[in-house]
């Protein structure tokens, strides 16, 4: 009776051995994925085997995964959809931070300025608001920096060769 207890302790340490391997590959490839994508490996997805709650956790996983690509897809088609909107007005769209530099200015704003894309992201964009309009420039800024929106705002605006284009417009910030 000792080696049939023995036999059977062995038995039962085998069994639990391979099943603690069986679940544990399933834990083990969810790690490596989770780590994959957190490395920037997107197009990475897990292995799930069999039908234990290993193998569910994998597939909802997955599931999660393809959701989130799908999402990405149709936000960078929304994306470029606006860009080519921007990017074709005929008036001036732009977008800066709120210390007065352009981050964004279409080629209509670049042509109306007169300047390049360098430059005024170089530049504050109040230096280049003629001087007599610069006090109630910082007047609008000053409403926006609270979180309100200016409508229909005149001012000038000095080209390279000092020639004034007069520009109407409207900001909101986006915080």
């Amino acid at each position: 009776t000792l080696f049939f207890g023995l036999g059977a302790l062995l038995l039962s340490a085998l069994l639990t051995l391979l099943i603690g391997r069986l679940l544990m590959r399933g834990i083990v490839n969810l790690t490596e994925v989770s780590l994959a994508l957190r490395d920037g490996q997107n197009e990475v997805r897990a292995s799930p085997k069999g039908k234990d709650e290993v193998a569910l956790l994998g597939r909802a996983f997955n599931s999660l995964l393809d959701s989130r690509d799908q999402q990405q897809h149709e936000l960078a088609h929304k994306e470029r959809r606006y860009r080519q909107l921007a990017e074709n007005n005929l008036d001036l769209v732009s977008e800066s931070t709120l210390d007065g530099y352009f981050t964004y200015i279409n080629q209509a704003g670049l042509n109306t300025l007169g300047r390049t894309l360098e430059s005024l992201q170089t530049t504050p964009f109040l230096d280049l608001v003629h001087p007599d309009d610069k006090e109630p420039t910082i007047q609008a800024m000053q409403v926006l920096l609270h979180g309100e929106s200016v409508m229909d705002f005149e001012n000038r605006y000095l080209n390279p060769d000092g020639q004034e284009t007069w520009l109407s417009w409207r900001s909101a910030v986006d915080m």
